[in-house]
């Protein structure tokens, strides 16, 4: 079954019944690669919450993240706050789509800065930052909280 029109990705998940990890064209692209290419926010909540793999790959766009820094801007009813949401809605889910690259070997914040998109670039950075820190943190922890080994 193939789901193209925006419209029809609320249609194919509920009416339809489409599986929401299901492949729905010839890229492999899943309902939530298709809700996050175009900026639907509700789509995105609701597939997430149906148990959407977030993780889920396709051929071109490995990540869902990736496909949402790919966004048409030019397209009418873009709307910048949307992807911004849906870029929190995905990290919340899993942050391993911060490190996550498409076929070029880019990530979502390197897309993000090729496509000139400075405010989800800014966004994604602080998120790959905050990553940084708190896996520093636990590793300094870990290393505190080591059992120390006496030799007799």
């Amino acid at each position: 079954m193939e789901v193209n029109r925006v419209d029809d990705i609320n249609d194919a998940i509920y009416k339809l019944g489409v599986i929401v990890g299901e492949k729905t064209d010839l890229t492999g692209m899943s309902p939530l690669h298709k809700a996050c290419q175009y900026g639907r926010v509700q789509n995105v909540e609701k597939l997430i919450n149906e148990g959407a793999d977030v993780l889920a790959t396709n051929d071109v766009y490995p990540s869902v993240l990736c496909r949402g820094c790919i966004h048409n801007q030019n397209e009418q009813g873009f709307n910048q706050r949307d992807y911004v949401e849906i870029i929190n809605l995905l990290c919340s889910s899993s942050r391993r789509l911060l490190e996550m690259k498409d076929a070029t070997g880019m990530t979502a914040a390197e897309l993000a800065k090729k496509y000139q998109d400075n405010v989800l670039q800014q966004l994604l950075e602080k998120k790959v930052e905050n990553l940084r820190n708190e896996r520093e943190k636990a590793e300094e922890k870990r290393i505190r909280n080591k059992p120390k080994v006496r030799r007799l």
